[in-house]
């Protein structure tokens, strides 16, 4: 009997001991979540930031380009009408295009980064559920292991209706119970 609620106890305590080790679990679990969350927003603004120094460097690079090619065509003696000018206005527009795609990409990845981001968090999540949801199974079986070990043991004999022993003899207070249970009903003599 005493090995028996020494084995129930034991059972019970790694039940606890391993429910407690899936909450810490989930909790930490929870905590990456947030962090991957937070990250993939600032990955994205540091994208975004990128994009924007990468536009002003690009911008003032094909300034520079055109202000030497008018330079060049002005001390060449050729004057900007007709063909050199249609030169340098497509060549800014095709610069403008490129730029477009260029932030097309960028907040693309950006997209990316921030979708990524929280896909990594709601699976992180999930395996805080599941953690929980082990650390409340690990719980009951702590608990059931103890029943299991006490009725394993020795217990089970103190429980007569779980006793594979068949009850052969009804005591006097259940046999008058059992012979009383049923008259019928008497109505006022009729």
């Amino acid at each position: 009997m005493i090995f028996a609620i020494a084995m129930g106890a034991l059972s019970v305590f790694r039940g606890i001991q391993q429910s407690q080790t899936q909450k810490q679990m989930a909790d930490v679990a929870e905590k990456n979540a947030q962090y991957a969350s937070e990250l993939a927003v600032n990955n994205a603004e540091i994208e975004r930031q990128n994009q924007i120094m990468r536009k002003e460097a690009e911008f003032e690079t094909k300034r520079r380009r055109q202000a030497i090619q008018e330079a060049s065509y002005a001390t060449s003696g050729i004057l900007l009408d007709g063909t050199p000018s249609q030169y340098l206005q497509a060549q800014v527009e095709t610069d403008e295009l490129n730029m477009d795609r260029q932030d097309q990409a960028s907040y693309a990845r950006q997209l990316g980064i921030l979708y990524g981001g929280q896909v990594q968090k709601t699976n992180l999540l999930n395996q805080a559920d599941a953690y929980r949801q082990s650390a409340d199974s690990a719980l009951l079986g702590g608990v059931i292991g103890a029943g299991a070990s006490y009725m394993q043991y020795g217990g089970a004999d103190s429980f007569s209706w779980m006793s594979s022993k068949p009850d052969t003899q009804l005591s006097n207070t259940q046999n008058t119970l059992l012979d009383t249970a049923y008259k019928p009903l008497s109505l006022g003599g009729y």
